[in-house]
């Protein structure tokens, strides 16, 4: 599990990083969130060919089973952009981007390209904490 922050410093940076990614899955791995209640994820796709169809997926992990909730499934995203997601508590809900939910301590990203014709995308996915 990672601690990417220091106590005064809210954001994360680059959590997944593609580069001609073809169709699959990728996959931050476990993120520790020692005070946030919930978190801004910005996916920015740079470059692509072919057809797209990448989405991204915010989870929380339940301790007690070990077993990922999704918190936020993103709408298809088809072209280069930056698009935000975020999951917090205080905010009101909007399909495919803005959750109204509790972070959690131990969460994750993932972003899935979906096969399209002859995918390939250039992205980023950064991640903020947010009070």
């Amino acid at each position: 599990m990672s601690d990417l922050l220091g106590a005064t410093n809210n954001e994360i940076g680059a959590v997944i990083t593609a580069t001609a990614q073809g169709a699959g899955t990728q996959t931050s791995g476990d993120l520790f969130n020692p005070w946030g209640q919930g978190i801004r994820v910005v996916v920015d796709i740079t470059a692509k060919t072919g057809t797209i169809d990448v989405t991204c997926n915010i989870y929380a992990k339940d301790r007690a089973s070990g077993k990922y909730i999704l918190r936020l499934a993103s709408a298809s995203l088809t072209a280069t952009g930056t698009t935000e997601y975020i999951v917090h508590p205080d905010l009101t809900a909007a399909a495919n981007s803005i959750a109204k939910n509790f972070l959690g301590e131990v969460w994750k990203v993932e972003l899935v390209h979906g096969a399209g014709s002859t995918p390939a995308t250039t992205a980023t996915v950064g991640a903020c904490l947010l009070p």
